[in-house]
């Protein structure tokens, strides 16, 4: 679940409101956040221990009511899109749907590890509290270790069918796979300035690697072992070329910084734009395209800020430049390993001493 800015409703108009909304977005050290975000997903405790759909059938609850428990018993907002209720929020903390029915936990920005430790602790507690009283479980793996993507439920966000529908008139490697049957735990990190940002991307880029073997918790795909420690790892890498699971190679070019990475995101196609909220095709326009107004699904209208957050938010590399920087190349676990990871990398990126030493290992 993707917050979005209070500028998001602002209308673009150009490449330079796009570099400063990163300028603005760096803070002084005293003032840095941790954030955790972690995915579950969600299983019959009986009948199989089969996939949870959106609506259950035969007696059986659905991840509709899930929700709905958490929003009558536990005080959670809801969000809809159009008239389906997908997602929860509560005191900065997020619940959403991933494509194949994983729920997505998106901390609150907290001072330190031990606080994303608490928040771990309760969410996941809560949770499955909740879960336990409809039959449902939620598996600490990274990859659905019975069902693939062809037998995973679909979720009701337009976004979604627009995802599906790109993958498979581009032959995607491994097809829903990568969206329906993946879990992982991502850590966001705030920087100080474009300087800092820089050595904090390459270096998290660079020993990504090492956290997602660190991590690895994903050894089974349709019900026998992968030959992977992270099958999550292995779909993601070899899923779409240049949008999923990859390195970001922008990021090691000479001159990189915000203006640059702003060239990279204008120039990547859209997966589609929010048209009276509903998710469309753009036919495959880039989001430079949609600020020349040369978008046939809205000629007329002019990108907002929110726009463009939803537009990063479907570029998937292993660490992603947003407001805030995100690691999210580790797998989903069972709590333990869900809170050592932010101490993984805050202990490498803010301490200043810990990140210019790997910067000058790897750069």
């Amino acid at each position: 679940m993707s917050r979005q800015s209070r500028d998001a409703g602002k209308e673009i108009q150009g490449k330079s409101d796009l570099v400063d909304w990163f300028k603005k977005s760096c803070k002084p050290a005293g003032e840095q956040l941790v954030g955790v975000e972690h995915e579950k997903p969600p299983f019959y405790r009986q009948h199989g221990h089969a996939p949870v759909p959106y609506r259950g059938t035969e007696g059986r609850s659905g991840l509709y009511d899930f929700l709905e428990k958490m929003v009558k018993e536990n005080g959670w907002a809801p969000g809809y899109e159009k008239d389906k209720l997908i997602e929860l929020e509560k005191d900065h903390v997020g619940w959403s749907l991933e494509p194949g029915g994983q729920m997505e936990t998106s901390g609150a920005p907290v001072k330190n590890v031990h606080q994303t430790a608490e928040e771990t602790d309760a969410r996941i507690a809560e949770a499955i509290e909740v879960a336990k009283s409809l039959g449902i479980g939620m598996l600490a793996l990274a990859y659905h270790p019975t069902h693939n993507g062809d037998h995973m439920p679909e979720m009701p966000k337009s976004r979604y069918a627009a995802w599906r529908e790109l993958m498979e008139k581009n032959h995607a490697l491994h097809g829903t796979d990568g969206a329906s049957c993946t879990s992982a735990v991502q850590v966001n990190l705030g920087y100080e300035s474009e300087e800092d940002m820089v050595k904090m991307v390459r270096v998290a880029l660079s020993l990504q690697p090492i956290a997602t073997a660190l991590f690895a918790n994903s050894p089974f795909s349709e019900g026998k072992p992968s030959g992977y420690q992270s099958t999550r790892s292995e779909v993601l890498h070899n899923y779409m070329e240049g949008r999923y699971g990859f390195m970001l190679p922008v990021a090691f070019e000479e001159g990189f910084g915000f203006e640059k990475f702003v060239d990279y995101a204008l120039n990547m196609p859209l997966l589609g734009i929010y048209k009276d909220g509903v998710f469309v095709d753009v036919k495959g326009a880039t989001f430079a395209d949609f600020m020349e107004g040369k978008l046939e699904a809205c000629p007329d209208r002019k990108p907002t800020f929110a726009d463009w957050e939803n537009h990063l938010n479907t570029i998937w590399p292993e660490v992603r430049l947003r407001r805030f920087l995100e690691m999210r190349g580790a797998d989903n676990g069972p709590a333990e390993m869900i809170k050592a990871l932010p101490a993984f990398w805050v202990g490498l990126l803010y301490d200043k001493q810990s990140l210019n030493a790997a910067y000058d290992m790897v750069c």
